[in-house]
């Protein structure tokens, strides 16, 4: 319970901790109340509105006298957490007022860059400068569902209806400026949906070719392996080595397992509703996430590790950390968790912040140098683009 001193009326009940709380602290500059409880959890609470702004294992010790580090202890060793202000650290606003849905998101290997594409047919892709929060570049490539970066390229990979294409990107330091495009065919537009790849896009793997089919294709030995048989699946995954395939579906109940080289069938997993499919990045497991999160061992097949109270409808998103030693998973609600995949730890849950409706700024983004562009009816988005595409960072 918080208390108004002066008034002597209660301002707000924080909810959350699931036995009683026997610690509490506030930060010395910041509207922040920290607490922790009998249910071995330390909670960050905003005291402008009564959000619980995070919650983790452990319990804190105090504050530092500027309030920049807070020191905590977990039972196997003693740290400290370094605080933020609190403040939005990034809004980014487009060209217009972004009314489609983003349904992918990819952030460069420098963490400079990042690129959102719609699952509209009349959207297209949008670049951005995530040091100056502004669009580099928008281009006109219709719905791009799946795309992820090249790890030491810097190239965009994306996968569409119209195909699948690489993007140079070329960061030019003493201009300023970033040079896109144009776009190299990697396969033809057959239907392409949902893609993966190896962190060096050794080996990338779509699927919906000839409508139901997936493909493995290994860009450097042109070859490519096709997974016949079934129909076309909206999820799939690629090992770090190149030689397992998963692919989920909407409503599968189940999630195929196949032979990367050989584009044989090896088993399906029986999972039970719509499942999105991932591996680790040490190729341990396979992780499914459906009603709830299972981690499968490559080598029994059987999963060593379950997460229950993901409180799941329809599969569920996972993302790991550059490194590659975290995990983010979303459960029910909009909750991120943040876990330590190798042990099941976890570092944190971090609550949805709603936000209010803005109206954006007048946009400061620049148009290609060449600003001639496919029709959305073009099935190749290369077709008009004859000349690199250049933003500059204003």
């Amino acid at each position: 319970h918080v208390w108004d001193v002066e008034s002597g009326t209660e301002r707000y009940v924080l909810e959350g901790h699931k036995s009683a709380v026997h610690h509490v602290a506030f930060h010395p500059h910041q509207n922040l109340l920290v607490s922790h409880a009998w249910d071995a959890t330390t909670r960050l609470w905003s005291l402008a509105d009564g959000r619980q702004l995070l919650s983790t294992e452990g319990c804190f010790l105090r504050f530092d006298p500027e309030g920049r580090y807070l020191a905590f202890e977990d039972g196997r060793q003693l740290g400290l957490w370094e605080t933020a202000t609190g403040a939005e650290c990034q809004v980014l606003y487009g060209s217009e007022t972004l009314t489609e849905e983003i349904h992918t998101v990819a952030i460069s290997p420098d963490g400079r860059l990042m690129a959102t594409g719609s699952n509209n047919y009349g959207s297209g892709l949008r670049l951005w400068d995530l040091a100056t929060c502004t669009e580099v570049a928008e281009l006109a490539t219709g719905r791009v569902p799946w795309m992820k970066f090249h790890m030491s390229e810097g190239s965009l990979v994306t996968s569409s209806h119209r195909g699948l294409y690489k993007w140079p990107i070329t960061q030019q330091t003493a201009s300023d400026r970033v040079l896109i495009g144009p776009p190299v065919t990697m396969a033809k537009p057959t239907g392409v949906g949902a893609m993966d790849m190896t962190p060096n896009a050794g080996t990338i793997v779509v699927d919906g070719f000839s409508g139901r089919h997936a493909a493995v294709i290994q860009p450097s030995l042109a070859k490519k392996t096709i997974l016949a048989g079934g129909s076309q699946r909206m999820y799939i995954a690629v090992s770090p080595d190149g030689k397992l395939v998963a692919r989920g579906n909407y409503q599968a109940n189940d999630v195929e397992i196949w032979n990367g080289q050989t584009g044989k069938l090896l088993r399906t997993l029986p999972i039970g509703g719509t499942a999105t499919v991932a591996f680790t990045p040490d190729g341990r497991w396979l992780i499914t996430a459906a009603t709830e999160y299972q981690f499968w061992n490559i080598e029994s097949w059987q999963p060593e590790r379950v997460i229950r109270d993901a409180g799941l409808d329809i599969g569920g998103r996972m993302a790991f950390s550059p490194d590659g030693e975290v995990l983010a998973i979303i459960l029910s609600h909009g909750l991120v968790r943040l876990i330590v995949y190798r042990t099941g730890r976890v570092l944190a849950d971090l609550e949805p912040t709603p936000r209010p409706s803005r109206v954006p700024p007048p946009s400061s983004s620049t148009t290609p140098s060449d600003s001639r562009s496919t029709s959305p009816s073009s099935s190749a988005p290369s077709a008009d683009w004859k000349s690199t595409w250049t933003a500059s960072r204003s």
